[in-house]
């Protein structure tokens, strides 16, 4: 059953209205077409009941109140009907990181939002599972904890991009990272302009700016294939998010490898056509100078994998189990491999497939 929001902090409805949060959600939802403001990705055409439906989720409140939990706030929101789980926050650095109950409610929006309790797609629903989408955080560091829950394989983590395609200054990055997204200048010029609180707009920037641009893509691809299409699963929505972002290593050579699969592209995401038959195995970098070797695969190939590398004679160099997720950047290290060609072979759910690579 729908509901629109819920304050965590005081088990309530009611919501304190802050600047942060209205910018997001401004962001993703403001109406367009009405000569106010701002245009949201998924605003609607200004027609009554288009654009998106927003739960307004509190989190954080007042000093001296406690804050929210992850668990209840997965499990709550996935059984109040969302499918998108928008999250521009972060776990202060230097406390615990997620637990593994906080994994398991991450994991729980995942299986059952948008279903019921034995994990069928409810008759009103435009996706059969959801998916949970997180900034990796502000603090201009790789290190996967300190963007921690975004570090979690199992959710979508946004770094963000500056105007002119660079990594934001502040933009915390890695091979944990799922994809980018325009976060702003950290000042001056070129900030993120959205929805604030008292009926005005303003500017600001972060990853918490970027967060909210991958969720209304997502919220677009979800009307085009999911209001169409019983079963539509929020691994094929992460394959055409990934599969159409547009590549930013080119601007970024320091950080190739570790802005995701690019930068999300609406236009691009709502023209791509992803089939079910094909399983497809994608190295991120096929040119490894960091010693990680980034590769993806779609649904059809996650599991219990096995992958090998070949060196240029045929000789087995590295062989090694482990589950893969689908859409989920996974990492092999290769920092012990000598410089020079190699083919890797993946195995999982009968079927294998190769691609090659270079290892400077």
């Amino acid at each position: 059953q729908g509901a629109c929001g819920y304050n965590f902090c005081r088990h309530n409805t009611e919501i304190t209205p802050s600047s942060h949060g209205t910018h997001v959600a401004g962001t993703i939802g403001a109406v367009n077409n009405n000569g106010i403001g701002v245009c949201g990705i998924a605003g609607g055409d200004g027609t009554p009941g288009s654009g998106v439906r927003l739960m307004s989720c509190q989190i954080f409140d007042e000093p001296g109140r406690d804050a929210a939990t992850i668990e209840e706030i997965m499990v709550w929101t996935a059984d109040h009907g969302a499918v998108i789980s928008q999250n521009s926050w972060t776990y202060v650095p230097g406390l615990p990181d997620l637990s593994q109950s906080g994994k398991a409610a991450i994991d729980y929006f995942i299986k059952y939002a948008g279903c019921d309790n034995d994990g069928n797609q409810l008759p009103d629903s435009p996706m059969k599972g959801g998916i949970v989408i997180f900034a990796a955080g502000n603090d201009n560091v790789s290190n996967p904890g300190t963007a921690s829950p975004a570090d979690y394989d199992a959710v979508v983590s946004v770094a963000a991009i500056a105007p002119d395609y660079t990594k934001a200054s502040y933009s915390n990055y890695g091979s944990y990272i799922d994809i980018s997204a325009p976060g702003g200048n950290l000042n001056g010029n070129g900030m993120v302009y959205s929805t604030i609180h008292n009926s005005s707009y303003g500017d600001m920037s972060g990853t918490s700016m970027a967060c909210p641009m991958v969720s209304g893509v997502a919220a677009l691809v979800i009307q085009k294939y999911g209001l169409n299409e019983r079963g539509f699963t929020p691994e094929r929505l992460k394959e055409i998010l990934f599969k159409s972002a547009y590549d930013v290593d080119n601007y970024n050579p320091k950080y190739a490898g570790q802005l995701g699969y690019g930068c999300v592209d609406a236009t691009a995401a709502l023209g791509i056509e992803v089939t079910d038959e094909m399983p497809t195995l994608t190295l991120k970098n096929n040119k490894v100078s960091d010693g990680n070797l980034l590769f993806w695969v779609n649904y059809q190939l996650a599991g219990n994998a096995r992958i090998i590398i070949y060196n240029s004679t045929g000789g087995k160099v590295f062989d090694s189990k482990r589950g893969v997720m689908a859409m989920s950047i996974t990492t092999i290290d290769v920092s012990k491999l000598a410089a020079g060609y190699y083919t890797m072979e993946y195995q999982c759910n009968g079927r294998t497939m190769k691609q090659n690579f270079i290892k400077y």
